[in-house]
């Protein structure tokens, strides 16, 4: 027999070799090369046998070779095997289970004994010491073992992809790791707060700002672990945030800094500013609604995120928690395939508040182990920091463990929250819609703030003010995007304008109004609305009205936050005092629902840590559980919006590729299921390739979205 070959062009000995080489190095940054490197050494050996290599040549029939050498690891090293045939058996898929997955394989030889000289020789016994040694770090930390795994599984997928893209596609190879030196990043973030600070007017404001700052980064040399970051909506925490990871990484050599942001709205606005800061080269913007193509045409710096986007390679990542998060405690191989890079990075986890707290127990354990095993410091950063920092979260009876020594990076967040306090708060009774209408169109520029897609509808079209806006998850985001900058253009001309909106406004959008309506939610909700009303100042005091509507309440998280708020002191303040208060209320609160019980809907602790000595663990079940967005009951509709019409037509003359697909998401919304049955069957949507899309010209509406009625669920 010839030289066994892993895919034409490619013989297993290159392979293999290059595979162990890479992932041995991912793997080095945890503390693990030899555990990387032997995972590598035989991951496809399963393509040593002739019944797979005559496949290679033929094409004829189907041979598989991800559990066989799965099966052949644990067949051969026991329980160090085991740990080895979790990564192998799902690098082409995902992690498996133990049970009804993995069992299956026990004890089974699956490799002919007549390729075994065909596979290189392992000198297990040399090895075997390094892996235990490598292993003792985590031994006496069960809880960390999935994350450890996945960290290896990551490596693993992430050094396979590679060597075979070099083996195939060596082009595609010569556009990664096209970005700037860290050394002259800081340079080019430097010159850029220079300039900011020498522009900037002289106000209270600002002062603060360049106060906060200063002492950000005298907090930035001390070790890595748990920072907090509470600032005051507008006291400048996009740019502390990361003026602290970057001196922060300087000084312990970390690797990259990652930004994860609840919302996109935000995150496009702030990867906005961090690409006028670092350029483009430097900075991967990774999320849903984002499309790295120009016009339907790679350029080359496109092309360079496309492929970013897979592993994070690069030196600065905005992303949504659900991208972070769903990647960490995912299951599925090109979805996992980025972990590796987080180790080692500054997380910074922007409106930290906005962590769901039916999975809280999951998501701040696998931010404890990131900081304990894996070398990363994670800053926790709001205006509303959230009671995180305790050994409990919650009363006895269901509570999960919080995060310990967090350490502030500013040290006094109530003298800041009192003199970067720019509005007043005033309480109104219930109003109707036509009263709250009447009110904010004696106003001249004013926003206002309701809990659900029907009321701001209902609420816009009550408005007689000339120049009105709406804004909701109803738009899609492209339609979402044109109004904000639409209403940023007026705001700076100082023209009249009046917003009705829900709470997809409250987080990350600049605005600045002198008068803010916004209805009972919330301590949170609250005080991310106030930081919509006099942003810059200019004003001694913006209004902030507090008022009731006649809308039922979405179910819920909003519902809770509703009952919780009101059960505070009638003058309660939007300072940090009263947000402890509040959340430990909320999260109390929250206890009451079966959903929200433990803190675990996915059943994290049974699933990947009870049995975690044993080895036994249910990645996959896990993952499909685990959801940071409950949107399993809405179904997104491409819309005919701009350029939304003829993404869709395309479709239907050219089918579907993945450059399509990913084009049209920022032209989505989402219809709750229930409804899109009856669009569906009176043809004002239709199915295309698996995809639905807008079929009748009315169907979306500019500036209003989709309009579907009373009977949709109504958050955003």
């Amino acid at each position: 027999m010839g030289k066994a070959m892993a895919r034409h062009g490619q013989t297993m000995h290159a392979h293999l070799s290059g595979v162990s080489a890479l992932a041995a190095g991912f793997a080095a940054k945890f503390g693990c090369p030899a555990w990387g490197g032997w995972i590598g050494e035989g991951h496809d050996w399963r393509k040593y046998d002739p019944r797979w290599q005559q496949y290679l040549l033929t094409s004829v029939g189907r041979e598989n070779h991800a559990y066989e050498s799965a099966a052949e690891y644990w067949y051969r090293y026991g329980n160090l095997g085991l740990v080895a045939a979790y990564a192998i058996a799902g690098h082409h898929t995902h992690l498996p289970n133990y049970t009804a997955g993995l069992d299956h394989w026990k004890g089974k030889q699956v490799i002919p004994d007549g390729c075994i000289e065909w596979m290189p020789s392992v000198d297990f016994a040399v090895g075997k010491k390094a892996l235990l040694n490598e292993f003792s770090a985590f031994l006496p930390d069960p809880e960390s073992y999935h994350l450890w795994i996945r960290m290896l599984f990551s490596a693993l997928v992430d050094a396979d992809r590679l060597n075979a893209e070099a083996a195939v596609e060596p082009a595609k190879t010569a556009f990664r790791r096209q970005y700037e030196s860290f050394e002259q990043l800081e340079e080019k973030f430097d010159a850029y707060l220079t300039g900011l600070q020498q522009e900037a007017v002289v106000t209270s404001v600002n002062a603060s700002r360049r106060a906060i700052l200063a002492e950000v980064l005298q907090n930035a040399e001390r070790q890595p672990g748990f920072f907090s970051l509470n600032v005051p909506t507008g006291g400048g925490k996009t740019l502390a945030s990361m003026a602290f990871a970057l001196r922060h990484r300087r000084k312990f050599g970390l690797d990259r800094v990652i930004m994860a942001i609840p919302y996109c709205s935000i995150i496009e606005q702030t990867a906005a500013i961090y690409r006028k800061i670092f350029g483009a080269v430097n900075v991967l913007e990774h999320h849903a609604d984002f499309i790295p193509f120009d016009d339907d045409k790679k350029t080359e710096l496109s092309a360079q995120r496309e492929l970013a986007v897979e592993n994070w390679d690069m030196p600065i990542v905005v992303t949504t928690n659900v991208q972070l998060l769903e990647s960490l405690l995912g299951a599925n191989a090109s979805q996992v395939r980025k972990v590796h890079n987080i180790a080692r990075s500054v997380v910074i986890l922007d409106e930290v508040q906005m962590l769901p707290p039916d999975h809280l127990r999951p998501i701040l354990s696998v931010l404890r182990m990131l900081v304990k095993h894996f070398g990363c410091s994670v800053v926790l950063c709001s205006a509303t920091l959230p009671s995180l920092e305790a050994e409990w979260i919650g009363p006895s009876e269901c509570c999960c463990p919080g995060v310990s020594s967090v350490y502030p990076l500013i040290s006094d967040p109530e003298k800041w929250a009192s003199e970067l306090c720019r509005v007043r708060l005033e309480r109104t009774g219930r109003l109707s819609r036509d009263a709250l209408a009447a009110r904010l169109d004696n106003e001249r520029q004013a926003l206002c703030i309701v809990n659900t897609k029907a009321g701001c509808r209902e609420l816009f079209h009550a408005l007689h003010s000339e120049n009105k806006y709406h804004l909701s998850a109803a738009m899609c985001p492209v339609d979402r995007s044109c109004c904000l900058a639409r209403i940023r253009a007026d705001l700076a001309g100082d023209r009249p304008v009046v917003v009705v909106a829900t709470q997809v406004v409250e987080a990350g959008v600049d605005f600045d109004f002198p008068v803010v309506c916004r209805e009972w939610a919330g301590l949170d909700s609250l005080a991310q609305a106030a930081g919509r009303c006099n942003r810059e100042g200019k004003l001694e005091y913006g209004r902030v009205i507090l008022f009731e509507s006649e809308n039922r309440l979405p179910t819920g998280t909003i519902s809770h936050g509703v009952e919780v708020a009101k059960q505070l002191p009638a003058d309660f303040t939007l300072t940090p005092q009263y947000f402890r208060e509040y959340f430990e209320k909320f999260y109390h609160c929250c206890c009451k629902f079966k959903d929200l019980r433990d803190f675990d809907k996915a059943k994290f602790n049974k699933r990947l840590v009870e049995e975690s000595k044993s080895l036994y663990f249910s990645f996959h079940d896990f993952a499909l559980d685990f959801h940071l967005i409950d949107d399993a009951w809405q179904v997104p509709v491409v819309t005919a919006y701009r350029e939304g019409a003829g993404l869709i037509q395309e479709l239907r003359e050219k089918g579907p590729s993945r450059e399509r697909f990913r084009a049209m998401q920022p032209y989505t919304v989402n219809v709750p299921k229930k409804r899109l049955e009856w669009e569906l069957e009176v043809g004002r949507v239709a199915e295309l390739f698996g995809v639905y899309v807008q079929n009748t010209p009315n169907w979306y509406r500019e500036g209003v979205g989709v309009e579907l009625g009373n009977d949709e669920l109504l958050m955003a």
